[in-house]
């Protein structure tokens, strides 16, 4: 399968990035490296690497008007949508630059897609608008939360642009709400008295390479949480044919919410 990973040299991105290849997939990379590092990658940047041939690295920022030609140029059956701007205190003292990476970026990236007749753009928003209790205790994926920050506000308007690209283009986006993802390979999960709903690398990237498998048919926004939130994963697992819900997190501690 041809992919397209926009934000590859992130922490998530290069996780996904690893895994597509692991799987034999085809992988071109899009990123900026004004925050992710050629370093993530890895194994994918080492020649030597039998993966290393089917990975290439394109040095760009989303927002240019040459992602219209880099898109129609890998010709990809799937496009992840990872890039974005990240840093709360960057979106706050510059709401103008959230908006233009987070908000224009995401409008670029819609738009190539639908000149190269991509249909499946699975896009990583931000699940934290949906993970209070009471949020995580309703039907979430159907619930059109309110922003509580800039960062929030933008990543919930690029869900809203590509659920416009999928009525009036025929786009077939899934948008995978991830709670907070940590490795928990660097992180000691049963030290951390937990304020938010959290995600281990791992699963973030099994939900990720299930919905670019999954049927142009299934469409729309998805929470992707701990094991707390059963039924919703239940939900998903069925839509994505997982067998399992999550349950505990490395280190045998459960995700507290706050209250």
């Amino acid at each position: 399968m041809r992919t397209l990973v926009t934000g590859a040299a992130g922490f998530i991105g290069s996780a996904l990035v690893d895994r597509l290849l692991a799987e034999g997939h085809h992988v071109v990379g899009v990123d900026d490296l004004s925050s992710g590092t050629t370093a993530n990658l890895g194994r994918a940047m080492l020649r030597r690497d039998p993966n290393a041939g089917r990975f290439s690295l394109v040095q760009r920022d989303i927002r240019t008007p040459e992602l219209i030609g880099i898109v129609a140029g890998v010709n990809p059956e799937v496009v992840f949508h990872l890039a974005a701007q990240t840093d709360p205190a960057v979106s706050s003292s510059d709401p103008q630059l959230d908006a233009r990476i987070n908000v224009l970026g995401t409008i670029n990236l819609c738009e190539a897609s639908r000149r190269a007749c991509v249909r499946r753009v699975v896009y990583a928003a931000s699940g934290r608008p949906r993970c209070s209790t009471t949020r995580l205790e309703s039907d979430v994926e159907n619930y059109w939360a309110a922003p509580r920050s800039i960062y929030e506000a933008a990543k919930l308007a690029g869900e809203l642009y590509l659920g416009a690209y999928a009525e009036m283009y025929g786009l077939a986006p899934i948008c995978l709400a991830l709670a907070d993802v940590y490795d928990p390979r660097e992180d000691d999960c049963g030290q951390v008295e937990f304020t938010r709903d959290r995600i281990c690398i791992d699963d973030a990237v099994e939900a990720l390479v299930r919905a670019g498998r999954a049927p142009v048919s299934v469409t729309g926004t998805y929470y992707i949480g701990s094991g707390e939130t059963q039924g919703i994963t239940t939900d998903v697992g069925g839509e994505f044919g997982w067998t399992s819900v999550v349950g505990l997190r490395p280190g045998g501690e459960e995700v507290r919410r706050a209250s």
